[in-house]
């Protein structure tokens, strides 16, 4: 016999549970919301990480980089300048060196051109000398014709006191070309005179 307690409606509900499985338990739900939540939000943190890494990179190629080439550049061109300024100072060195070794030259120089003039003049008077012994005036005259001239350079040439003895020698000169056709003798004294100075003045600047 069948239960009059089975209705119609309590059967239809036992089928509707049936299909609908067993039921989930409401921790386990709560679980599994959680863990979708845990993996967005996993997946947010990876993006904005990955977003930063880009943004560095970023920042390094369109600002450091660019930087830090400007700053190589500019050290190798401060390693140029330094040895640029070592280079110049070097040769400015050599070329005071160099300009003092022309001083010194020039000086050499202007004083062997003394020395040559002092020189002359001495062959010059020496050369009257044995002419006006030997009686020949006319020669004597013109071994004299260039004396002044080298006495006067050498007198703008030499600084005091020996622009002085230069200007007693031009005196004695002129005694000497006074008296050279009327008194000879007087003439020889005037040259021995100065002959003898013109040979001190050659000793004085070191000549022999």
């Amino acid at each position: 016999m069948e239960n009059p307690k089975d209705t119609p409606r309590e059967g239809q509900a036992q089928e509707e549970m049936a299909s609908a499985g067993p039921a989930v338990p409401q921790a386990s739900q709560e679980e599994t919301r959680l863990g979708r939540f845990a993996k967005r939000l996993l997946r947010w943190l990876v993006a904005v990480l990955v977003i930063y890494a880009l943004g560095v990179v970023s920042a390094y190629w369109v600002r450091i980089r660019p930087q830090e080439d400007q700053l190589r550049q500019t050290q190798e061109d401060l390693q140029t300048a330094q040895m640029t300024i070592e280079e110049l100072e070097a040769q400015l060195v050599e070329m005071n060196r160099l300009k003092a070794e022309n001083a010194r030259l020039q000086e050499d120089l202007d004083l062997s051109q003394i020395r040559y003039e002092v020189l002359s003049a001495l062959v010059d008077v020496s050369t009257a000398q044995i002419a006006l012994g030997a009686g020949d005036v006319a020669r004597a005259k013109a071994s004299l014709d260039d004396t002044q001239a080298r006495l006067e350079r050498l007198e703008k040439s030499l600084d005091a006191p020996h622009s002085f003895s230069i200007e007693s020698m031009l005196d004695r000169l002129g005694l000497a070309m006074d008296e050279i056709d009327e008194n000879t003798f007087a003439a020889m004294k005037d040259l021995e005179v100065l002959a003898s100075d013109l040979q001190t003045l050659r000793q004085k600047l070191g000549g022999r």
